[in-house]
């Protein structure tokens, strides 16, 4: 009996929300906030998409790379080593990028 009462209040709260909802609202705004809201989660959607991507490309870069070592082979010295080989890695590639435009002439 207090399961039914209790599931009685709750639909009861659920439809006075969707009373004022939609009282207030014409159809055509009721709508709008509709395609509102499906883009607004559509935006998000893609940019998690694009963010989940990027994260993916840099962790095969890190693999080819073996910038990450495995975590049981850790100790302070080998951690400061892996650093200072990973921002060498990092200037050399600057230094001579894999990918060039050859469209770009360099001036020095």
């Amino acid at each position: 009996m207090r399961d039914n009462a209790e599931q009685y209040i709750a639909s009861l709260t659920e439809a006075s929300f969707f009373e004022r909802l939609l009282v207030k609202h014409s159809e055509q705004q009721l709508e709008d906030d509709a395609d509102f809201t499906v883009a607004a989660y559509t935006h998000d959607f893609t940019v998690h998409h694009i963010a989940d991507m990027q994260l993916d490309h840099l962790e095969e870069v890190s693999a080819e790379r073996m910038l990450f070592p495995k975590p049981d082979n850790l100790d302070s010295e080998d951690v400061e080593d892996h650093l200072a080989q990973c921002l060498d890695s990092i200037s050399k590639e600057v230094e001579n990028p894999m990918f060039t435009d050859p469209s770009v002439t360099s001036t020095a």
